[in-house]
Formats: structure tokens, sequence, C-alpha cells
């Protein structure tokens, strides 16, 4: 169930590194954030190295990092 103050946007299309990638996306304001990627999301990325001190991950997809 969505709070009265967010939307949903069906079959979204979003990229990374020319790749295209579709989901579901809830809006909601977040300030200063762009978007937040879910668990859904990024488990269509495959296996992600994370770096939390300097904020940043990779995937390799398609042989790409």
């Amino acid at each position: 169930m969505l709070e009265d103050n967010t939307s949903m946007c069906k079959n979204f299309e979003w990229s990374i590194m020319g790749r295209s990638f579709f989901t579901d996306v809830v809006l909601v304001s977040l300030g200063n954030w762009e978007m937040v990627l879910g668990v859904q999301c990024l488990a269509s990325l495959g296996p992600i190295l994370w770096d939390f001190e300097k904020l940043k991950w990779s995937s390799s997809m398609e042989d790409r990092r």
C-alpha cells in the first residue's frame, strides 16, 4: 500500500553504462537525492562490490565493470 504522498511509475526505464533496465519505481520526495535503488533493482545487476567508506559500488555487466 502506498502512502498518500507517493506515486508508482510502472516499467520505468533507467540506464547505467549504456545498459537499460526496467522496473517499477515508487516516487517519493527525497530532498537532495535523485534516486534510491531498492533491492529489486540492485538484484538485476548481479554481484556488486560495495565501498561504503568511499560511497562507491561496482558491478560487472556483460563482461564490463
